[in-house]
């Protein structure tokens, strides 16, 4: 397993909580983390399953905000979160955050 940490960044103090109950809805575990919420993965297929939820859960969102992944394999640090939004670009993110490609 690989430990990931995501934190959006924005006006909403409470939108990494509303992750974390998204991802809760979705049968996906999350932890509060200091800075956001932190997940596992262990295979391009969890990678898959958290990017499709990510980039649904951004689509959702009409607030600004900025979208950190940050794991061993490097730090992402996303600016213009919609422009890149797609299920493969999260998980791509995820991927090379979790080292896993």
């Amino acid at each position: 397993m690989v430990a990931l940490t995501i934190e959006f960044i924005g006006a909403d103090a409470t939108i990494n909580d509303s992750f974390r109950e998204w991802l809760s809805r979705a049968g996906l575990r999350a932890a509060d983390a200091a800075n956001g919420s932190n997940v596992s993965v262990q295979n391009g297929a969890d990678c898959e399953e958290l990017g499709a939820q990510l980039s649904r859960f951004v689509q959702e969102r009409s607030d600004r905000f900025t979208l950190r992944i940050d794991g061993p394999g490097g730090d992402s640090l996303l600016h213009e979160v919609r422009m890149v939004a797609d299920a493969d670009s999260m998980t791509s993110f995820l991927a090379t955050s979790a080292y896993l490609q």
